[in-house]
């Protein structure tokens, strides 16, 4: 790779997707970056369902992604060779009128962060699984046989998977393992806690990172949810903790479960987020179909753990396509809303029904407590017209390809 200095500027679009455009310079001075207005008007399919809202009404002119020096993060020579940049940097998007794009859902997170200062004391880890496809299993792979962290499967990606590992430590981004999940080429990495913002920075950032890396060894790094109906899905695991808070553990673990369950009942669709997410209900695997919540017990939705005295909560619902920023907005929302008086509810079905979950994000409160009107109105349009395309499809697998494309 070339010593000049390059800079990938990236923003997340409506669905937690990374877009971006490598500048020919580094960001000594503060760069502003056009981008076409269509990106954010996409459905996850690809479809720009909004195009004539977000783009036509202002003759389709760009949107401008902010950066300065500060936003930077410079990567060291090896995962520079690798990604092919010498600097990564997420910046703030303008829409065409000039204003913050209200579907700039990092910007939103930021600034509820900004308006409720003491929610930045919360730590966030995160655990993300994904797949990785080159085609049929390949015979050389010391197959799982169901159960997780069997780790023979990652022999034949070794190579691969260090890569990614190697890259991750040289964007700053701090893991704490890797393991095999439970089906062949799957895997999981699990991130240290950090505060909010940056663990959705994060992740953002080590899902690009990861498909970036596994293309360079001819393989498919994929977040999709639901690969094959009769294989175990994979999430985005989301352990929240407060370790300053000033109430006794056990009521700081029910407060932040009680603020994941309502994300649960009112923006379920921030983190099951697509038509294809939904097929995980179906399979048997390590999740609930109800609002359950168990001390430290895998078959339940939210556990409840501790880790140095510090109690925290594991969020296990989140399906790996889920936007980071929208999932962790929600919860914050969630822990804004909560009171030390709450008491866990009895444990409710979780509802699966795409449409119920449109309807309920468009209505919550709590979505209306981290969001403006037109940012929930438009994403909820998107998601309505999203779930018209989907049901175009005729086969599961034929949308599930659609989404292989951008997931």
């Amino acid at each position: 790779m070339s010593a000049a200095p390059r800079t990938l500027v990236l923003f997340p679009d409506a669905h937690g997707i990374a877009r971006g455009k490598l500048i020919n310079r580094d960001l000594s001075r503060n760069a502003r970056v056009g981008f076409s207005s269509g990106v954010f008007s996409k459905d996850v399919y690809g479809h720009p369902v909004l195009f004539s809202v977000l783009a036509e009404p202002f003759g389709a002119a760009d949107i401008k992604v902010d950066v300065s020096a500060r936003d930077a993060v410079l990567l060291t020579d090896g995962a520079a060779l690798a990604l092919g940049t010498t600097a990564l940097a997420i910046g703030s998007v303008t829409d065409p009128r000039g204003k913050p794009h209200p579907l700039d859902i990092r910007a939103h997170l930021d600034a509820f962060l900004s308006a409720t200062p003491q929610l930045k004391r919360l730590r966030i880890g995160a655990e993300l699984e994904f797949n990785l496809i080159d085609g049929p299993a390949r015979a050389s792979h010391l197959a799982p046989d169901g159960q997780a962290y069997a780790f023979g499967g990652i022999g034949i990606r070794q190579r691969c998977l260090s890569d990614m590992l190697d890259a991750l430590d040289g964007a700053g981004i701090d893991w704490r393992d890797l393991s095999q999940e439970n089906e062949v080429d799957q895997y999981e990495i699990a991130l240290a806690h950090t505060d909010p913002l940056d663990q959705a920075d994060r992740i953002f950032l080590a899902r690009l990172i990861c498909r970036m890396v596994a293309a360079r060894h001819g393989l498919r790094c994929t977040f999709i949810a639901v690969r094959d109906q009769q294989v175990s899905p994979s999430n985005l695991h989301l352990h929240v903790s407060d370790p300053n808070a000033k109430e006794d553990r056990r009521a700081t673990a029910t407060r932040i479960a009680c603020a994941m369950l309502r994300v649960l009942d009112e923006a379920f669709l921030a983190i099951c987020p697509t038509l294809n997410s939904r097929h995980a209900e179906h399979i048997a695997s390590f999740r609930s179909g109800t609002s359950n919540v168990s001390d430290g017990g895998r078959f339940s939705t939210l556990r409840q753990l501790e880790e140095n005295g510090t109690p925290r909560v594991e969020l296990r619902t989140p399906t790996a396509d889920a936007n980071p920023y929208l999932a962790i907005l929600m919860v914050l929302a969630g822990v804004s809303m909560a009171e030390a008086t709450d008491a866990l509810p009895a444990p409710r079905p979780l509802d699966f029904v795409f449409a119920n979950s449109i309807a309920a994000f468009e209505e919550s409160r709590l979505v209306r407590a981290a969001l403006p009107a037109e940012a929930i109105s438009l994403f909820a349009s998107m998601k309505r017209h999203e779930a018209l395309k989907a049901a175009e499809f005729a086969t599961f697998e034929a949308e599930r390809d659609a989404l292989l494309k951008a997931l």
